[in-house]
């Protein structure tokens, strides 16, 4: 059953913050939750299936507190957010916006995420001998790699 529910927004801020550089932000959302996301006379009214709507509404809600507290939402942020949203752990969101410590300049160091990389070792490590590869690419060719690489001749450790 489609239903439509109004968050009310507290500050102008959290609109831009949420909506992001040519509404981003608000598109990720909707394609995840599979509701449409309408900004009405400052209110969002949040359209579609009703389980997707109670859980966007309680996406807007943690959202809206973290902007609040002074965090930006960006891509990166939103996306986490949605990721513990859909697992179940929508609680842990409220953890990004913990403070570890203060800079001189008192800026505060605050967590992105959990520091968890999916993946096996080699998905985590790969990144880092892109380089390298690149180079053995360039000198040995890629058919000549590909086949000291399956003979065990050359190995990446």
């Amino acid at each position: 059953m489609i239903i439509q529910k109004k968050f009310i927004v507290s500050e102008e801020k959290f609109e831009k913050e949420l909506f992001g550089s040519f509404d981003e932000n608000i598109r990720l959302i909707e394609g995840a939750l599979k509701i449409d996301v309408i900004l009405r006379e400052s209110n969002i009214v949040l359209m579609g299936e009703e389980k997707n709507v109670d859980s966007a509404f309680k996406l807007m809600q943690e959202l809206q507190d973290s902007v609040q507290k002074g965090k930006s939402l960006d891509k990166q942020s939103i996306s986490y957010s949605l990721s513990l949203l859909l697992e179940g752990s929508e609680n842990k969101i409220k953890e990004l916006e913990d403070v570890i410590l203060l800079t001189k300049k008192r800026k505060p160091i605050q967590p992105k995420t959990l520091g968890f990389l999916p993946g096996d070792l080699k998905d985590k490590v790969d990144p880092y001998l892109r380089p390298l590869y690149d180079a053995l690419f360039d000198i040995l060719g890629a058919d000549r790699f590909n086949k000291y690489l399956e003979r065990g001749t050359i190995e990446v450790a």
